[in-house]
Parts: structure tokens; sequence; C-alpha cells
């Protein structure tokens, strides 16, 4: 806790060093600024749809309300911020769904959005477009699956590739090339995205956790958990980063996120199974050592643990990173506008998965002299858990 605090006070303190203005010789301007470019988002959200993940969906739906309220004051469009041009579309970790972006109809809902996804867009003026009618907290939320019909083991990281490699029709004209594009993940459990045959879930934390002892029926804890890079039977961690950065000109143009179970502590329980490493009421969640892998390997990434209720629009803060990053930045050196990552204790090349979002240096805020949005919202999400806290 107190490590995580501090790295979070750290990722504030550069966030807010890089918000200051950039102080030059030069007279201001009398004139008005020009108008703040249109910024383009693509979110993908990958539900859960398994039978114990019900409780997690509810939440999500519960959360989109201060979700899109951050989104919409980060891009209000006014001469602070930029506008945007967003689209928004679910699709579950069941693999029988295909990665098909789910569609919803007026009759059932009716603030379901005309196609595929949810198409927003606002400009400088304040005026609106959409595909949808009513809010957009509402629009998402038609889109999110209440059954309980999917698959007990989900695998969001084979629905992400499935969803985003053009293989699905149904999902032409969602990712556009010269967007954002930002991935969050809601789940209970970690990926189980096997390369053949479905695995359920104790046989996928056998092949894909690295624990002492190791994974097997035997009850009792683990400790030193880790997941493996290459796991016999499931798509490797670097395979699915890859596949993300070979859809942008630049790795700083992806977002990811993950609603998991709490990293620790990892045990065995009869069954075998894995047993829960966090619960809160009727909610409770098994470790993502897998999504939190790639979270570790991509620089605009964000996690919470499911049970703590926090909500996702702390998800805004690593959106908003790579909207402002500039492309090409070199992330795997912890290079960025000329600072360093502050993602781990020694200050360089830290990708650390509880880094809170805060962004790389002054590629995650505004560019030079900007408005400081990221920092301002970096600090409402922190205080924000404080005072949870």
């Amino acid at each position: 806790m107190r490590r995580l605090a501090a790295v979070r006070l750290r990722s504030l303190a550069a966030g807010l060093a890089c918000a200051l203005p950039l102080v030059t010789g030069r007279a201001a301007h009398a004139e008005s600024p020009a108008p703040p470019p249109v910024r383009a988002v693509d979110l993908l959200v990958v539900v859960d749809s398994s039978p114990g993940a019900t409780v997690d969906r509810a939440a999500l739906v519960a959360g989109l309300p201060a979700f899109t309220a951050a989104i919409g004051e980060q891009f209000r469009g006014d001469y602070a911020s930029p506008a945007i041009d967003l689209h928004v579309g679910v699709i579950t970790a069941d693999r029988a769904d295909h990665g098909a972006l789910r569609t919803a109809s007026v009759e059932t809902c009716a603030a379901a959005p005309a196609g595929g996804f949810v198409q927003y867009q606002g400009n400088q003026w304040g005026q609106v477009s959409q595909n949808f009618t009513g809010t957009l907290a509402d629009a998402i939320a038609c889109l999110v699956p209440s059954d309980t019909t999917g698959a007990a083991a989900a695998e969001p990281l084979a629905a992400i590739r499935t969803a985003l490699d053009g293989s699905v029709p149904g999902n032409a004209g969602f990712l556009r090339a010269d967007a954002t594009l930002a991935v969050l993940v809601i789940t209970d459990q970690d990926d189980c995205s096997s390369t053949g045959a479905p695995l359920d879930t104790f046989a996928c934390a056998e092949a894909a956790w690295a624990c002492t002892p190791a994974i097997d029926a035997t009850r009792g804890p683990r400790s030193t958990c880790t997941a493996r890079p290459v796991a016999t039977g499931l798509v490797g961690i670097y395979d699915a980063v890859n596949f993300l950065y070979s859809l942008k000109v630049s790795s700083s143009l992806i977002a990811f996120g993950v609603v998991r179970g709490a990293p620790t502590p990892v045990s065995v329980i009869s069954g075998p199974a894995i047993a829960p490493s966090c619960s809160n009421g009727a909610r409770t969640a098994t470790p993502g050592l897998r999504l939190d892998a790639i979270a570790a390997e991509i620089h605009n990434s964000w996690t919470e643990v499911a049970c703590d209720d926090a909500g996702i629009d702390g998800f805004v803060v690593p959106i908003v990173a790579a909207t402002y990053a500039p492309v090409g930045g070199d992330y795997y050196h912890g290079e960025c506008d000329g600072g360093f990552y502050p993602g781990d204790d020694s200050g360089v090349g830290g990708h650390g998965a509880d880094h809170a979002g805060i962004g790389c240096g002054c590629a995650a805020g505004a560019p030079h002299g900007g408005t400081g949005v990221l920092v301002a919202l970096g600090f409402a999400v922190a205080l924000r858990r404080r005072r949870r806290r």
C-alpha cells in the first residue's frame, strides 16, 4: 500500500511539472487561440459474460455515468481541451461470440445505438452528433450483456484479437487508423485464451502461472506468482501485446485497462480451484495475473481491483495520456518528452501494473505549455481513492 501510494504521488508530481506553462521571452498574443483539434478515440469494452461475473457487469453499468462524465470533462471541446470523436464497442470474452460487436434494438433498450457500436462526436461549440437517443452512458449500457450464459472460462485476449483483426464483417468501421485505441477488460478471473481446446479456469492457472510451490491440486497458499510469458496451450503475453501494437503507427496510441481480482493472495482450495483473492459482499474475484502482465507491458495502462468498487472513471487518465502522447515515443526505454516513467523504484523503464495510469512525463499531459487536464484528472482520481480508503 505504501509503495503504491508513493508511486501515485511521484506520478502526480511528474504530471504537475509537465503541466506548468513553458515560459518564453515572447509577449502573449492578444487574439483568440485556434480551436482545439477533434481527437478520435476507439474504445473497446470486453465483458466477462460467465455466470460468476454478474456482479461485475452490474458494477460496470453503474460506473458508466461517472466514466462518461470524466470523458466529457477532458474532451469538452472548448479552448482548454480538444473535442472528441468517440466510438464505443462492446464484446464478450466468450469464444462462442467470435469477437462480434454486440448490438441492441430500441425496442429492448431505448438508448440503443444504430449500428454495431456507439458513435459520439462533440465540437468546440458544444454541438453533438450521435447515433443514439439519450445519454452516452445509457447507450453503452445497452450493449452490456445481462444474461449469464457465457462460458465459465473467459478468453478476453483472443476475443480482442478477433474483434480487431478485420475478420468479423459486422465490426467494420469501428477501428480507425488515426484514432487512439483504448481497450477495457471487465472480469472476475484471469484470461484463459487458448490456442486449441478450451481450458477450465484451474487448468489455465496451472499452465499460465509460475508460483512457489507450483500450482497443482495440493491445497494451500502459493507465493511469488507471476504469469508465464509463454504458456502451453495459451495465447502468449507478448503475442497479445504485439498484436495491439501492430494496429497503430505508434505504441503511444494504445491505452489498456482491466478490472480484475487482486493479484494476491493466491491459494488453491478443494475442487481443485483457485480461491478468490478479494471479496466485497456478493462480489468476489480471483487473480488476473495474465491481464496484469499485459498492462505491465503497455505504457498507457490502468488496473483496478474489482472488489474495491472504485468504478472505471480512472481509465480516462491513460486514454487522455494516449491521446496527447507524441507519436513515436520510445517507451521501452523509459524515454518520453525528457522524463522517466515512475512505474518502479528505479525510475527507468517502469511499466508497473499498479501505476494508476498517470502517464509518462510530459507526454502524458498536454503538450509543453498546455492545459494540465491530465494532472487535474489525476489529482481527482487519487483524492477520490484516498477518501475511500
